[in-house]
Protein backbone atom coordinates (compact mmCIF):
# COMPACT_ATOMS: atom_id res chain seq x y z
CA UNK A 1 0.00 0.00 0.00
CA UNK A 2 1.52 3.32 -1.01
CA UNK A 3 1.21 6.78 0.49
CA UNK A 4 -1.62 7.89 -1.75
CA UNK A 5 -3.64 4.84 -0.76
CA UNK A 6 -3.09 5.48 2.95
CA UNK A 7 -3.97 9.17 2.84
CA UNK A 8 -7.68 9.02 2.25
CA UNK A 9 -10.55 11.39 2.83
CA UNK A 10 -13.18 10.49 5.33
CA UNK A 11 -16.12 8.39 4.22
CA UNK A 12 -18.50 11.08 5.42
CA UNK A 13 -20.51 12.72 2.64
CA UNK A 14 -21.27 15.59 4.99
CA UNK A 15 -19.43 16.48 8.16
CA UNK A 16 -22.16 16.49 10.77
CA UNK A 17 -23.19 14.68 13.92
CA UNK A 18 -25.80 12.52 12.19
CA UNK A 19 -23.37 11.06 9.69
CA UNK A 20 -20.75 10.55 12.35
CA UNK A 21 -23.27 8.66 14.48
CA UNK A 22 -24.23 6.60 11.44
CA UNK A 23 -20.57 5.60 10.89
CA UNK A 24 -20.18 4.75 14.60
CA UNK A 25 -23.28 2.57 14.50
CA UNK A 26 -22.01 0.87 11.34
CA UNK A 27 -18.68 0.14 13.05
CA UNK A 28 -20.54 -1.29 16.05
CA UNK A 29 -22.58 -3.49 13.72
CA UNK A 30 -19.45 -4.88 12.08
CA UNK A 31 -17.73 -5.36 15.46
CA UNK A 32 -20.63 -7.18 17.13
CA UNK A 33 -22.36 -8.93 14.22
CA UNK A 34 -19.61 -9.66 11.73
CA UNK A 35 -16.57 -10.67 13.77
CA UNK A 36 -14.86 -12.39 10.85
CA UNK A 37 -14.94 -9.20 8.74
CA UNK A 38 -13.85 -7.14 11.73
CA UNK A 39 -10.87 -9.41 12.32
CA UNK A 40 -9.94 -9.24 8.63
CA UNK A 41 -9.92 -5.43 8.85
CA UNK A 42 -7.73 -5.58 11.94
CA UNK A 43 -5.32 -7.99 10.24
CA UNK A 44 -5.06 -5.75 7.16
CA UNK A 45 -4.48 -2.66 9.29
CA UNK A 46 -1.81 -4.40 11.37
CA UNK A 47 0.01 -5.53 8.21
CA UNK A 48 0.54 -1.98 6.90
CA UNK A 49 3.80 -0.21 7.67
CA UNK A 50 2.80 3.21 9.06
CA UNK A 51 6.32 3.99 10.28
CA UNK A 52 7.94 7.34 9.59
CA UNK A 53 10.77 5.54 7.82
CA UNK A 54 8.40 4.10 5.21
CA UNK A 55 6.53 7.40 4.84
CA UNK A 56 9.80 9.32 4.48
CA UNK A 57 10.94 6.99 1.70
CA UNK A 58 7.66 7.49 -0.13
CA UNK A 59 7.79 11.28 0.28
CA UNK A 60 11.40 11.25 -0.96
CA UNK A 61 10.38 9.24 -4.03
CA UNK A 62 7.55 11.68 -4.72
CA UNK A 63 9.88 14.67 -4.29
CA UNK A 64 12.47 13.10 -6.59
CA UNK A 65 9.79 12.45 -9.20
CA UNK A 66 8.50 16.05 -8.97
CA UNK A 67 11.90 17.65 -9.43
CA UNK A 68 12.84 15.20 -12.18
Amino acid sequence: MNLSQRVQVSHFANYNAHEMLDRINFAKHIYYDKKREWNKMIDRAMAVDFSWKQSALEYQALYDWLIG
